[in-house]
């Protein structure tokens, strides 16, 4: 069963993307909902306080690892900026950046809304991985509604765990996504 987390203005920092791998596509129109699909999140409770409905002992040391799709979402959305950097394909560990011919790295960036709404908005920052096409991306959304998380609370995992064992708990390339 999925768990909703309220991550709206402050408790967005609750949330750490450093290891996630984003699924969304930057269309040319940005919705006023946008969903991102991650897998990997973390939560950090010795870091900062979680809510007392979170599903898992606020005392949990070195974090929680989400192993496992989790669906962020963020409404009533009023501008976003959104840049990817595309890595080469390897077999041989991480890849590296694609590499246009004036010797600068391949970015695909978007930009939505007007600055004036983004200012009375509540700015939400994304930097880490995208699945496709795979690469660093970073992305900030504008929202001026609620911002919240659903997780499956099944997919838990400590942070620690997941630093011993990645290829076991990091991402499944394979994995059926939840539908967005």
């Amino acid at each position: 069963m999925l768990f909703k987390y309220d991550l709206t203005e402050r408790r967005f920092d609750q949330l750490d993307m450093d290891e996630a791998v984003l699924s969304f596509r930057a269309d040319e129109h940005l919705p006023e909902m946008v969903r991102v699909l991650a897998w990997g999140v973390i939560f950090h409770p010795e870091r900062q306080a979680l809510d007392p409905t979170f599903p898992v002992s606020t005392g949990a040391r070195g974090g929680i690892y989400v192993s496992g799709w989790s669906r962020l979402t963020l409404e009533r959305v009023v501008g976003g900026d959104f840049t990817a950097s595309p890595y080469e394909p390897t077999l041989e560990g991480p890849g590296k950046a694609f590499i246009r011919k004036d010797g600068g790295h391949l970015e695909l960036s978007r930009s939505w809304g007007e600055s004036e709404e983004r200012q009375l908005a509540i700015e939400y920052p994304l930097g880490t991985f995208l699945e496709f096409p795979y690469g660093n991306v970073q992305a900030t959304f504008y929202a001026k509604g609620p911002v919240y998380i659903d997780l499956d609370p099944a997919k838990f995992v400590a942070y620690e765990e997941y630093l011993k064992a990645p290829r076991e708990f990091g991402i499944d390339w394979w994995h059926e996504r939840w539908h967005i």
